[in-house]
C-alpha cells in the first residue's frame, strides 16, 4: 500500500492505527523490532513503541519524513543495545540526545540522516558504544576528531560517502585503541597515501565496507509495504513490519 497521495493529517494518523498491536500487553516482551519504509509522520509517530521496555534492538529505517522530536517517545526504552535510523533523512543533530536514557547502547546507525558533527559529539554520551555508522551525512573531520578523543570504546566506524571527511579525519581515528574496522569508501577527499599511512599505523584494522552489500545498497529504500509478520512463538519476541529486517 502506498500512501503518498494521502493528505498530511491522514499520514499522521497512520502510525497510531497501523502500529496499534504494539500497545497490547503481550507486545511488551518484544526484544527486536524492525519498521522499514513506513510513512511515519508527526511527533507522535513512535508513540506506539513507548511501552516496549524489553526492546534490545530497534530499527526504524527508510522513513524520510520521521521528525527528530518523534524520538522523545523512546525515552523509556532503557535496555536498547542497537538502534538504526538508516535512511530517515529528516533526523538531525538532536537524534543521539533523544536516546540519552539508553546507556547500554552498543551500536548506532545514522546513515543517510541529516546529522552532522554535533550529533557525533552527542553520541559520545554512550559509554559502551562500539559501532557508529554515519555514512552519507554532513559529518566532517571535526566530528570524526571528536570521536577519536571522546569515544574510546569504538571498534567499528563508517564514514562512507561523507564528502567533508578528509585525510585528517581518517588519521585521527588511528588513536582509538580497539578500532577493528573503518569505512571511508566514497570519501573523495581521503587520499590513497592517507589510507596507506593509516594501514601502517593500524595493521590489524580493516579498511572498507563490512562483508555485506555495498553501502549504497544498504541505504536504498525497501520495496512498498507488503507484509506484517509476527513470529509464531508463544512468547512474542520479534516483530517485523515493512521489508525484511537486516541482520547486522
Amino acid at each position: 500500500a502506498r500512501l503518498g497521495a494521502a493528505p498530511a493529517k491522514q499520514h499522521e494518523r497512520w502510525p497510531a492505527i497501523a502500529l496499534a498491536p504494539l500497545r497490547r500487553p503481550e507486545a511488551r516482551s518484544i526484544l527486536s523490532l524492525c519498521l522499514s519504509g513506513l510513512p511515519l509522520v508527526g511527533t507522535e509517530a513512535l508513540a506506539p513503541l513507548s511501552e516496549l521496555g524489553a526492546l534490545r534492538s530497534l530499527r526504524v529505517e527508510h522513513s524520510p519524513s520521521l521528525p527528530t522530536p518523534a524520538l522523545a517517545r523512546l525515552i523509556k526504552l532503557v535496555r536498547l543495545e542497537l538502534v538504526s535510523f538508516r535512511g530517515c533523512a529528516s533526523l538531525g543533530d538532536q537524534t543521539p540526545g533523544m536516546l540519552l536514557s539508553s546507556q547500554r547502547l552498543k551500536a548506532l546507525h545514522l546513515d543517510g540522516t541529516s546529522v552532522g558533527d554535533i550529533a557525533l559529539l552527542a553520541a559520545t554520551i554512550f559509554p559502551v558504544l562500539a559501532r557508529l555508522h554515519f555514512s552519507y551525512t554532513a559529518v566532517s573531520d571535526l566530528g570524526v576528531t571528536l570521536l577519536s578523543k571522546r569515544a574510546p570504546a569504538l571498534t567499528d566506524v563508517s564514514a562512507a560517502g561523507c564528502a567533508a571527511v578528509t585525510d585528517a579525519g581518517l588519521l585521527a581515528l588511528a588513536v582509538l585503541p580497539g578500532l577493528r574496522r573503518v569505512d571511508v569508501s566514497g570519501c573523495a577527499r581521503v587520499s590513497p597515501s592517507a589510507l596507506g599511512l593509516f594501514a601502517s599505523k593500524r595493521s590489524g584494522c580493516s579498511l572498507g565496507p563490512a562483508n555485506d552489500p555495498a553501502t549504497t545498497a544498504r541505504l536504498a529504500p525497501p520495496p512498498p509495504i507488503a507484509r506484517l509478520a509476527v513470529n509464531g512463538s508463544a512468547r512474542l519476541t520479534d516483530f517485523m513490519m515493512g521489508s525484511a529486517a537486516a541482520t547486522d
